[in-house]
Parts: structure tokens; sequence; C-alpha cells
């Protein structure tokens, strides 16, 4: 949920990225690759005070993996929201 408490933003709208991160290699040669997977706009217009926005995410129609860490210290895969 977003809540907005006091609004001294001029916002026009409001989009949440589901970014992968993949980082492969070992150490001084290391290669990263960010992909944005999925946008999802939350809001479009200006909010008021005490307006509260549901969030939901859908991502059975993604291609999305595991997050996988630091597999045989050569490979990892995260998501992040941003």
């Amino acid at each position: 949920r977003v809540n907005f408490r006091v609004v001294r933003l001029k916002l026009k709208h409001m989009e949440v990225n589901l970014v992968r991160r993949e980082i492969s290699g070992i150490a001084p040669n290391e290669a990263t690759d960010n992909e944005t997977v999925s946008k999802f706009e939350v809001m479009d217009g200006a909010p008021g005070k005490g307006d509260l926005i549901p969030v939901r995410f859908h991502l059975s129609g993604l291609d999305v993996t595991p997050t996988f860490c630091n597999v045989a210290g050569r490979l990892s895969v995260r998501y992040y929201l941003k």
C-alpha cells in the first residue's frame, strides 16, 4: 500500500519496475546485466492528502526465476523493485 500523509511534491504518475540483475564472472572480470522485466503503473494523476493506493503485482505471466546468490562463485540472479 502507498499512503500519502502530506502532499508537497507535484506527482503526475507513479510506476514500479521489476528489475532482474544478473552478475556473472569472477571479481575483476564481472559482467553485470540489468533488465527491466516489467513496469507497473501504480497511479496516474496527483494524489490528495490521505489517499491510500493498494498495490498488487501479478507475476504469473512474467518470465521470473528464483533468486540465485553466488552459484559456484560465478553467477548471481537477483530481482529488485525500483
